[in-house]
């Protein structure tokens, strides 16, 4: 609604109204004038003088107080129920009193807003007391200390609760919060009334305080003493519930009950006190069920009844205990609605009193509960209150209308009306008419039998009518019962009254306009003047927004001499139980969608390497791209030239720059769509691949990013797309992609979804059983699995391409049964039934339809293959071409329209693929009578569709359907309602999500367990490198001692500890994109809030990081000095684990501050590289960016550099690094309280001569002769770390947590939901050239339509032309054939006996329903198993698979696989290179490539790039794609699996007519096919028929069974298809003849006409297998007896040599199209060298500087992680490809595949090694020297190959990146620790340092880049890095250090001084450099020959891995 309607509907309501206008004058300006009093009387009060200097504050807030006081006098007036019901009848010209409850609100709106006055400026005044001193007290004094202030907060306290929880969201959730929240008020009061006893406001200093009641003395308290006023209505309401307490325990007695048809109770009351009148309510307490709790409900009998009765239904938790303590349970309620639906009853004739209908009666006669209680409990009644019945009789005519349970009131109505009728005190009323609108004919079963009493006792029949509604959607049973009952029938079959049932929604505006011309012409109601004043009172109970709506149509209905009244009643507060309407209409009006490119597709040139870096490029591929598209455009118009003429007829789409409606580039991809999808309606929306269908679904569904613009108008009801948000989850579109987590179970799958989806408010069971949420779940799970067949897979994986799991049809039919858990009001799915088979997609469409008639769902569905039972379940089709509108109107005219415009629908044929067909030239057929008149171009289809009687029959019905705005507004209003009622307690309304976020995380928590669990390798791989982590580094730093020596390694030891999960962490980059496509999905879906996905990882990663530090950080251990594997013999060891085996404070307080600081170290790192990977939506960039950001935090962790040395352009990175803080706190609760004695060699002098003797300490933070060092001052003065700021750091890194979380939920909350990028096809640069020239040439299409159709029939479906065709002459069997794999410790069978042939010039059809086993049949016939068993035999000429046999078979899977970087040509020609015979020569098998380019049609996509869903080729194309890769083999048999699947009609006709041409020249083809109409099953000669559990159902071989007569029709012929039907007919499953028999089989064998009967055991016994038996023993012994066919088998595995296969693979590896992933490297490659360069610029010559060329050579170590994130998934992608499709087709070997990938890389790692040589070299100031700066560089090269060998070795076996990326940081992390680095060679363990120190290749890399640079550097000390100590008295520093000096290194700063030496350890870098072992300046020669090697092992070691990995084919076993 708009802010101008708004305003609107407020002036009219609030002003306009005489009524409310004077109310509003009363209300506000009395409120004024109380505030204004306040405000004067404070002012003027010369005692408040002192007060009155606060002026404005102090004023207003005395104001506002005297406000309130008025406001709490009047706040429980209308709660006063048994005043007003008093007074009611008196006083109610004065004032409305059934408005109490709308006043009680005014007044506490009123209470809310002078309270926040009141109370803030009451804040100002205490501040501006306490800033002045007007008393000697404090703001916070006042506030909780005096009277005044503690009331006040415990009333805003109050006042929250009670305000938050009366919400109508909140009340309606959750009734118990409201109920005793609102209990307060008590409290609330006492507050108010003592609020003034502090003695606040005052003339004297101090308060006047007296013992007695009020507390203060008048004579100086001078506050306003409102308590004498307002506790009057306080004692008078309290009083009254006294009164009501005490009338409530008077005698009561519940007589009987009578249970209803649909759970209804009526509970019959006797209370000889109670007295009431009709229409009245009352509140009900049963004390068996709660003592405290008081229920309203409306009473439903007559005053003039003995008994007071009322009805509840049992849908909240107090009504279905209720209904169990009486007896009136489930049970009892389903036997009466079943009864009731049947209407098999009647009841007989009675009084008022007698019996009542078909139900149960329970009363204290009938029995008594075991435990000795009655049946009937005790019960408690209080009332009456409220009476809306008593103006019905002052009115002439009473229009009485009840929704649902808003019927109730008129029960009591009704008979009060008839005991006066019969007593003759009607009063004025002439006439009543009775509306009782009804969601559902159960319900008619309580009400009917008081209506059949009133309807029998009518004496006068035009007194009174009856209206009954039914708004129920009837089902086909209950329409059957109704239409035989009612034959002549006297009653009506659902009601059993007289009056008819009307079945629909009641037009108010036409009954009240029927009603006022029968009342002005007199004969309404009878006896009535026409001339004389009319009253009719309409009288309402129900929900509120029809009210609304009838009140308008009643008021707008009055006239001068007739007056409508509106009343409306109250609903027993709210009890309106039933579920509101969750239907909503789609609307459409002007719709088109911008692109941008070209005209018939988005056309783009991909980036290479060399374009990123060429700044013209993008101008000059934009040029060609637009060429592209036009030649595209041209080559796919109908008629090329009037596609040329279409800009001149005002059709024009790609615009220039000129057109206003479009911007420059841009196209319509659809355009100028309108029309309107009513609720219950299906659409099918229907066109050829690229036509717009997508787009239009897209569109309408909400889904606009990605387009350049969408036009036009798309109302979802009354809501646009931007009202829409709260409800999008009732707005679905599904694509035609599965996507699922594959590890995920199918039950687990729909588990999530559920989980989400389920509503709070549940609709009963047909048993009238409400379900909880669990049992909701559950029966929705099995009832989905039972539809779509899928309760054998709830425990079986989803699967995916790489992981084996459900069927390619089961996982279609899993991603429906996903959506369909949402029950959303307006579904659009894309291409629905892709993949499933004829009769599941049947099933499919008759559940949409069945959802559509019952909950009045609005589907749209596109469907590219629909037969003609499909088509017929649809009210509307929308035929759609080149993004125009061709036909929308009904589906039963669509065909006839198409037909009057001269086109000829074959007989048979589906209809669907005729509409889409008549823009085809080829493939359309014209009428004889209409040759050279039908419609050529598309603009014209469109022009004649919106001229036709058909377009303007629509255009209307869209007008008439949006000016009827009031039906829209209520379905939206009800639907809106519906949403939010169903919305769990806590989801926020203003989210489309059904569940709270509470319930979303766990939802998402619990799946991420389940992930986790089902890829239990990754799992483990964590916990297993994180104890062999542990173990390694603990005994590599194994007990380190105290002294300075082991300063540095504990140094280590803590950067250590954070290092390694930090490397852990980096792995989330790359987890962050797995299952980001399931992530989108669900966002469309509304299922849940993508930013719960966070919390729930974030939450799920606590226990797992627990249990890892926990094995990396701690364990009992009591270690002595022993060595670390002598330790496993020890009694007295536990365990081995890091912090105990280094030696670190043994102190529980230390060791869990330790622990505390990794744990959440580890946490914020996670949560970091997490947070970029939310943050980018490629891969590539997130990767450099984590990459980079983990050398940042490694750098500046303060290890490598330390703090006081850092510069200052870099020092602040510090501060937002978490690693920093962390290291700080470790090292601080590591180094505070301890000493260190200073040892050799950093003591100073050592050795003989000197103990005892006068020595210093070469430590920065030793004082001058001081040889024992604190750990505090080293902290301080060596690394400025303090202790102090441990917990600040520990909190600092909480908080970097909690904000990284923070970030990542933002950032997740960004990414786009699943259909939001708009599609494009890429193109090689420089493609397209011959495409472009021959389009221009105009020659490619004929002119003519009758030369086109013969030139499209020879060319792409006929046979006259085979020759150039390969051909087969092998004979293809296998005989009982069964495979069996293992499941749960059992073998499951998947095939069962299958046996059967392929002869040459045969298509076998391989058929059955999803889940049957036919993927896996053709898996095992092809050889492409290599788990499980297979027995049987497969043979080719009856003998034994030759070795060439999987190469020499071509296999066209369900999923196209293909690398991403190639162009369509280039998977051509790699195919047919390394596939073809390699004693043919490269220019033929190019040339073959040509003809299959032909065959297919792929011209115009040859130079197009493959690339990826979205960003590639379409689904069409990549099918296309895959057979064509398969045929450029020339395979001896070819086996395709869904080659259709995904396709529309025409394309598939074209497939499986290119197919037939192949056959048709000797190709044996065996072809999977799910939904094939009958001219595509006309084209297969043999037929194989399978059923769950891989069994054979029928099989035979025919030739022809369907025949094509010249004129393209389809007749069946005399042949074997004649045995089919006969022997199915035999077994009772006749096949009509105008039955596809197609669909027929699938039907037989798992659909309806089963029969339930077991055909695999049928064919067993059958002679048809006898003679298939018979058939393949005479094969085999005919092959048996023949020579063997050499053409069969060369005896070669591959068809090409080594060599060709090495140089093909290798061509196809290139990175050279892979440009984002080479920017990416170099990028990280540039800032990682320029971090480091300036991070140690210019290193100088100190002898700190001797430390930092080691690690600003340490730090290039650190490239490598980043660069290995990026390596490994790119090479397991590839690998994956590999082995998917290319090693089981034999195209190469895996050594081809290892030798490609590692050669591709080794241009780029050149390039990077310079790159960062030249970036950091120079900087750091090492010097150019050849003979230094060479070997540096040679030395980096050979490391980027050796990470990159790392890199590939770890994917190689890796089962996915994750796993990879968990197994770096072990592999990682150990090198850097025997490295040297961390841990000096002289310190490690001796057990390590003896074998793994010198086989670690980075010992070397650090020898071979630091030995260079740093040998020959001076060392000059600083004054802060020598150790400093007096020589004895007398000498000199040389002459006291003569003999150390000859011994040991260094210099010293002043040899001659007397008083201070000042010692400098090294005096050159080869000194430093001997202490890491590096002794000799040969020895940095001798580390690069040795990395040099390291690096030809790791690549060794890919080849390895991947041979470990590789598996051999199964074959069958006999």
């Amino acid at each position: 609604m708009g802010v101008r309607e708004s305003v609107s509907n407020f002036v009219k309501s609030e002003i306009l109204t005489t009524r409310r206008l004077m109310f509003n004058l009363l209300w506000y300006g009395s409120h004024v004038g109380v505030f204004a009093y306040g405000w004067m009387s404070q002012a003027r009060n010369a005692r408040l003088a002192g007060l009155n200097t606060l002026k404005l504050s102090v004023w207003t807030s005395r104001g506002a107080g005297l406000v309130l006081a008025y406001d709490g006098f009047l706040i429980l007036v209308p709660m006063c129920r048994n005043v007003i019901r008093v007074v009611r009848p008196k006083l109610m010209w004065l004032f409305p009193a059934d408005e109490n409850i709308w006043f009680h609100r005014q007044v506490a709106y009123s209470l809310a807003f002078w309270a926040m006055v009141h109370t803030t400026a009451h804040y100002v005044n205490f501040i501006n007391v306490e800033r002045r001193q007007l008393r000697v007290q404090t703001a916070l004094e006042i506030h909780y200390t005096q009277p005044g202030g503690i009331t006040g907060h415990v009333m805003l306290l109050i006042m929250v609760l009670m305000y938050s929880t009366a919400h109508h969201k909140i009340r309606a959730q959750c009734f118990e919060a409201f109920w005793y929240t609102h209990h307060l008020a008590f409290f609330f009061m006492l507050a108010l009334y003592s609020h003034a006893t502090g003695c606040f406001v005052r003339d004297s200093v101090d308060p006047d305080l007296i013992s007695t009641f009020p507390f203060y003395s008048t004579a100086h308290c001078l506050g306003y003493e409102s308590w004498r006023f307002t506790v009057w209505p306080g004692l008078l309401y309290f009083g009254e519930r006294i009164y009501r307490e005490i009338r409530a325990r008077r005698e009561t007695e519940l007589l009987k009950v009578l249970v209803h048809p649909s759970g209804t109770m009526e509970l019959r009351i006797k209370k000889p006190s109670f007295k009431y009148t009709a229409g009245q309510w009352l509140f009900i307490q049963v004390p068996d069920v709660s003592k405290y709790q008081w229920h309203p409900f409306t009473i439903t009998s007559a005053p003039e009844d003995p008994y007071v009765s009322v009805h509840i239904r049992q849908v909240g938790d107090w009504t279905k205990e209720l209904g169990d303590r009486l007896g009136a349970g489930p049970d009892v309620v389903s036997a009466l609605t079943k009864a009731a639906m049947g209407a098999s009853y009647k009841d007989d004739k009675a009084s008022l009193d007698g019996t009542r209908g078909q139900f149960v009666e329970i009363s204290s006669r009938n029995a008594s509960l075991t435990d000795g209680r009655t049946l009937l409990p005790r019960v408690r009644i209080d009332g009456p209150y409220g009476a809306p019945a008593e103006d019905v009789f002052k009115s002439d005519v009473a229009v009485l209308i009840g929704a649902g349970i808003g019927v109730t009131p008129f029960s009591s109505i009704l008979k009060h009306i008839w005991y006066q009728q019969k007593r003759g005190k009607l009063g004025a009323l002439k006439h009543v008419e009775f509306f009782w609108i009804c969601r559902d004919a159960p319900s008619f079963g309580w009400f009917q039998t008081l209506l059949q009493e009133v309807e029998d006792a009518q004496v006068d029949p035009s007194f009174l009518r009856m209206n009954i509604y039914l708004t129920q959607k009837l089902g086909e049973d209950m329409l059957w019962n109704i239409a035989i009952n009612d034959a002549r029938a006297e009653f009506d079959p659902l009601t059993l009254l007289r009056t008819r049932t009307f079945y629909g929604r009641p037009d108010w505006k036409s009954i009240y306009g029927t009603l006022r011309k029968a009342i002005e012409s007199g004969t309404y109601p009878p006896g009535q003047e026409a001339s004389l004043r009319t009253n009719v009172g309409t009288f309402f109970c129900g929900p509120s927004g029809l009210a609304k709506a009838i009140r308008e149509e009643a008021l707008a209905a009055s006239s001068e001499t007739i007056k409508f009244t509106f009343y409306k009643a109250e609903q027993a507060r709210a009890a309106e139980h039933g579920i509101p309407s969750r239907s909503l209409s789609l609307s459409f009006k002007n719709l088109s969608v911008r692109g941008l490119g070209g005209v018939s597709g988005d056309v783009m040139y991909g980036a290479t390497v060399g374009s990123s870096f060429n700044p013209t490029s993008g101008r000059r591929d934009k040029k060609r791209a637009l060429q592209l598209a036009a030649a595209k455009e041209i080559h796919q118009s109908v008629d090329p030239e009037a596609r040329l003429r279409k800009d001149d007829a005002g059709e024009k789409q790609v615009n220039s720059g000129n057109d206003t409606a479009l911007k420059a580039g841009e196209r319509y991809l659809i355009h100028d769509f309108s029309g309107v999808v009513k609720a219950g309606e299906m659409l099918l929306v229907v066109g050829r691949p690229g036509s717009g269908c997508t787009t239009f679904l897209k569109a309408v569904s909400g889904i606009t990013q990605g387009y350049a613009g969408v036009d036009g108008e798309v109302k979802y009801g009354n809501m646009t797309q931007r009202d829409i948000k709260p409800y999008k989850s009732q707005v679905i579109f599904n694509s035609e992609d599965d996507i699922h987590f594959p590890s995920l179970l199918v039950g687990q799958t729909l588990d999530f979804a559920l989980r989400n989806n389920t509503p709070r408010v549940r609709p009963p069971t047909e048993d009238g059983k409400h379900l909880t949420e669990e049992e909701y779940q559950e029966k929705e799970r099995a009832d989905l699995l039972r539809i779509f067949g899928l309760e054998h897979t709830i425990d079986t994986k989803v699967g995916n391409a790489y992981v084996r799991g459900v069927s390619g049809g089961e996982r279609k039919r899993t991603s429906i049964a996903e959506v369909l858990t949402s029950h959303a009001a307006i579904q659009c799915w894309d291409n629905a039934t892709r993949g499933l088979d004829a009769n599941t997609a049947l099933e499919y469409a008759r559940i949409m339809r069945i959802l559509a008639d019952v909950t009045k769902n609005t589907v749209l569905v596109s469907l590219y293959q629909a037969g003609n039972q499909i088509y017929d379940q649809f009210d509307k089709v929308l035929v759609i071409a080149e993004g125009q509108t061709i036909y929308y109107g009904p589906r039963a005219e669509a065909k006839s329209y198409f037909e009057n415009l001269g086109f000829h629908c074959r007989d048979g044929a589906n209809v669907a693929d005729f509409l889409t067909g008549v823009t085809v030239v080829s493939e359309r057929i014209v009428r004889d009578d209409f040759k050279g008149k039908v419609p050529t171009a598309v603009a014209d289809f469109a022009r004649l569709y919106r001229e036709s009687d058909i377009g303007h029959m629509m255009a209307a019905e869209l007008d008439a359907y949006l000016a009827d705005e009031e039906s829209i507004r209520r379905q939206t209003e009800d639907l809106q309602r519906f949403v939010q009622s169903g919305k769990e307690k806590g989801a926020l309304m203003s989210q489309p999500q059904t569940a709270s976020f509470v319930t979303q995380v766990r939802a998402v928590l619990r799946r991420e367990f389940q992930i986790r669990g089902g890829d239990k390798l990754t799992f483990f791989a964590r916990q297993g490198t994180t104890l062999l982590m542990s173990l390694t580094a603990g005994s590599l730093f194994y007990h380190q001692p105290k002294t300075t020596g082991g300063l540095f390694e504990r140094g280590g030891v803590s950067f250590l500890s954070i290092l390694y999960p930090s490397l852990i962490s980096l792995s989330e980059t790359t987890a962050s994109f797995q299952g980001r496509g399931i992530l989108a999905k669900h966002k469309g879906f509304s299922m849940y809030r993508p930013s719960v996905l966070i919390a729930a990882q974030t939450i799920a990663d606590l226990p797992v990081f627990f249990v890892q530090l926990v094995i990396f950080s701690a364990s009992k251990l009591n270690i002595t000095h022993v060595t670390p594997f002598a330790l496993a013999n020890e009694d007295h060891c536990v365990a081995l684990i890091f912090y105990f085996l280094t030696d670190l404070k043994r102190n529980a307080g230390n060791y869990f501050t330790y622990f505390v600081v990794i744990f959440f170290t580890t946490l914020s790192t996670t949560a970091f590289f997490r947070m970029i990977g939310s943050l980018f939506s490629s891969f590539q960039g997130a990767a450099k960016v984590s990459g980079f950001a983990f050398s940042v935090m490694v750098t500046y962790a303060g290890f490598t550099i330390p703090s006081p040395t850092m510069h200052p352009w870099f020092a602040w990175l510090r501060w937002i690094d978490p690693v920093h803080y962390a290291f700080e706190a470790l090292m601080s609760n590591e180094f505070t309280g301890q000493s260190f004695e200073c040892v050799p060699p950093s003591l100073v002098p050592y050795g003989e001569g000197y103990t005892g003797a006068n020595a210093g300490c070469a430590v920065k933070g030793a004082g001058v002769g001081v040889t024992t060092i604190s750990g505090t001052d080293y902290l301080a003065t060596a690394l400025n770390l303090h202790h102090s700021h441990l917990w600040r750091n520990f909190g600092i890194i909480v908080a970097m947590w909690i904000f990284f979380v923070g970030l990542c939920m933002v950032g997740t909350e960004r990414q786009k939901a699943a259909g939001s990028t708009q599609n494009y096809l890429l193109y090689k640069r420089g493609g397209g050239d011959k495409y472009i020239q021959k389009a221009a040439l105009h020659g490619n299409e004929p002119r003519d339509e009758e030369e086109a159709h013969e030139a499209h029939a020879v060319g792409k479906s006929g046979r006259q032309s085979n020759g150039d065709v390969h051909t087969s002459s092998s004979v293809f069997s296998w005989r009982n054939l069964s495979y069996s794999i293992p499941v749960g410790g059992k073998q499951r069978v998947l095939l069962n006996n299958v046996q059967g042939w392929c002869k040459p010039g045969t298509m076998t059809a391989l058929m059955g329903a999803s889940g049957a086993g036919k993927t896996t049949l053709l898996d095992v016939l092809a050889q492409r198993k290599d788990t499980g068993e297979i027995t049987g035999e497969i043979l080719v000429n009856g003998r034994q698979l030759p070795v060439a046999f999987q190469r020499t078979t071509g296999y066209c899977e369900q999923l196209d696989v293909h690398l991403p970087q190639a162009t369509v040509r280039e998977a051509l020609e790699f195919s047919a290179l390394l596939r073809q015979p390699r004693d043919t020569p490269d220019e033929e098998k190019l040339a073959y490539v040509d003809t299959i380019i032909d065959l297919l049609e792929l011209h115009d996509i040859e130079d197009a790039i493959i690339g990826n869903p979205g960003a590639g080729l379409g689904i069409e194309q990549r099918k296309r794609l895959t057979i064509g890769v398969e045929l450029v083999s020339k395979p001896l048999l070819l086996f395709l699996d869904e080659p259709t699947s995904g396709l529309d009609g025409q394309s598939s006709f074209l497939i499986v007519s290119f197919l037939r041409k192949l056959v048709d020249a000797g190709q044996s083809v065996l072809c999977t096919i799910h939904q094939p109409s009958a001219s595509l099953f006309a084209e297969f000669d043999s037929l194989l028929l399978l059923k769950a559990g891989g069994r054979t159902v029928y099989c035979e071989n025919r030739r022809y069974l369907l025949a094509r007569t010249p004129s393209n029709h389809y007749a069946f012929t005399v042949g074997k298809i004649d045995e089919m039907y006969d022997y199915f007919a035999a077994e009772g499953a006749k096949c009509p003849r105008d039955v596809n028999p197609a669909e027929f089989m699938i039907d037989v064998v798992s659909g309806d006409l089963s029969n339930d009967k077991d055909w695999a055991d049928i064919w067993e016994n059958s002679d048809n297998n006898r003679e298939v038996t018979d058939e393949l023993d005479r094969m085999k012994a005919g092959y048996a007896s023949a020579p063997a066919e050499t053409s069969v088998d060369d005896n070669h595995e591959f068809a090409s040599t080594t060599a060709t296969q090495l140089r093909l693979v290798l061509k196809r590896a290139s990175l050279w199209r892979d440009a984002e992933y080479v920017k990416s490297k170099m990028l990280l490659h540039i800032f990682s060298a320029l971090f480091n360069g300036f991070s140690f610029w210019m290193i100088g010559n100190a002898y700190a500087d001797l430390q930092n060329r080691l690690f600003t050579v340490f730090t290039f170590i650190f490239v490598a992680p980043g660069v290995i994130a990026q390596v490994q998934p790119k090479f397991i992608a590839n690998r994956n490809i590999f082995e998917a499709r290319e090693k089981k087709a034999k195209l190469y070997s895996w050594w081809a595949f290892i030798f490609a990938e590692i050669v591709a890389e080794v241009p780029y790692l050149l390039i990077c090694a310079f790159l960062y040589f030249v970036a950091w070299y120079p900087v750091v100031g090492f010097s150019f020297a050849p003979g230094i700066a060479g070997p540096v560089y040679l030395q980096m090269t050979l490391y980027e190959f050796l990470y990159t060998g790392i890199a590939q070795f770890i994917a190689a076996y890796a089962p996915n990146p994750t796993f990879a990326a968990l197994v770096n940081p072990l592999l990682i992390g150990v090198m850097v620790q025997f490295a040297g680095v961390l841990d000096p060679y002289p310190a490690i363990t001796k057990f390590w340092r003896f074998w793994m120190y010198y086989l670690d290749p980075f010992n070397y890399l650090i020898g071979g880049l630091l030995v260079f640079p740093e040998w020959d550097a001076v060392v000059s000390c600083k004054e802060n890095e020598f150790a400093r100590f007096a020589p004895p008295s007398g000498q000199t520093c040389a002459a006291y250090l003569a003999p150390f000096m000859e011994m040991h290194t260094g210099y010293i700063q002043d040899p001659t001084s007397t008083t201070e030496c000042a010692y400098c350890i090294y005096s050159k870098g080869s000194e430093y450099l001997a202490t890491l072992n590096l002794g000799k300046r040969v020895y940095g020669y001798r580390d690069i020959c040795l990395t040099f090697l390291f690096v030809l092992s790791s690549y060794g070691f890919v080849f390895i891995m991947m041979k470990l990995r590789s598996k051999k084919s199964k074959s069958a076993k006999a």
